[in-house]
């Protein structure tokens, strides 16, 4: 169920409460007293709470929309997911159709995956995600001289890049990542196109400069974040291991 919140005089914002099936997330030992089937989303907070606290109403929640879902969809998602991904999906990961119509260094140095790759949890995957400002941080200076911020700044996802790191084996007859034929080649290396203003690249930590991102003079194949999205979900649906640097600030951004 999706409601909407107001809180004295601020602006109204959407919230999300989800039901999960029954010990989805719980470990063998959670007490049952401290089970719940609810949980609110309120932008990055998760919070479990009572079906009562769901349905009931106030003059500062108001529901806007509900969704029902088949009892037995779970069950059928569950059997679903133990199929092995197809080729064509797999493909996918290097696919592009290219905003600019060019195809260039970033996507010549890409290898189409291959139904020999074991993608799984043990699949290890490097990735580095790089992003420019769109809107500046707002911020006030309070009566006793402190500065406060109204609002953070804006980061978007403007170059993001994925590389082989091979089976993470246990097993020490098994072949090392280092033995992998494609270890350290690039799944994706996808440079973004934007819908909004770029106010600052952030060109020492990111690399981009004004250009990189614009279909009339990019030297990069540029691909939409939809598309990219697509080539993220494929590896983290099979279930993937990422390694990097800031994954939890990367994927945080990535996500929004």
């Amino acid at each position: 169920m999706i409601a909407q919140i107001q809180n004295g005089n601020d602006r109204p914002h959407l919230v999300a409460h989800v039901r999960m099936p029954t010990g989805y997330h719980e470990r063998n030992d959670t007490p049952k007293q401290d089970r719940f089937d609810w949980f609110l989303f309120n932008d990055f907070l998760v919070t479990p709470l009572s079906e009562h606290k769901v349905i009931q109403l106030a003059p500062w929640k108001v529901p806007a929309s509900a969704c029902f879902v088949r009892r037995d969809l779970w069950n059928a998602f569950a059997k679903k997911s133990d199929v092995a991904p197809k080729l064509e999906s797999l493909e996918y990961l290097t696919e592009t159709s290219p905003v600019n119509g060019k195809i260039g260094i970033n996507i010549t140095s890409a290898l189409r995956a291959s139904e020999m790759e074991q993608l799984g949890p043990k699949f290890l995957c490097a990735i580095d995600a790089e992003f420019v400002t769109t809107r500046a941080e707002e911020s006030e200076v309070r009566a006793d001289g402190s500065r406060g911020v109204i609002r953070p700044p804006r980061q978007v996802l403007a170059r993001v890049s994925v590389v082989r790191g091979g089976i993470n084996s246990e097993d020490s007859s098994a072949p090392s990542p280092q033995r992998e034929p494609l270890f350290g080649k690039p799944f994706l290396d996808d440079y973004i196109v934007q819908t909004e203003p770029i106010i600052d690249y952030l060109t020492k930590f990111s690399g981009i400069k004004p250009g990189d991102l614009d279909p009339m003079s990019s030297m990069y194949t540029l691909t939409t974040l939809k598309s990219t999205y697509r080539k993220l979900c494929i590896l983290i649906e099979n279930g993937c291991t990422f390694v990097g640097h800031g994954l939890r600030q990367d994927f945080r951004i990535i996500s929004k």
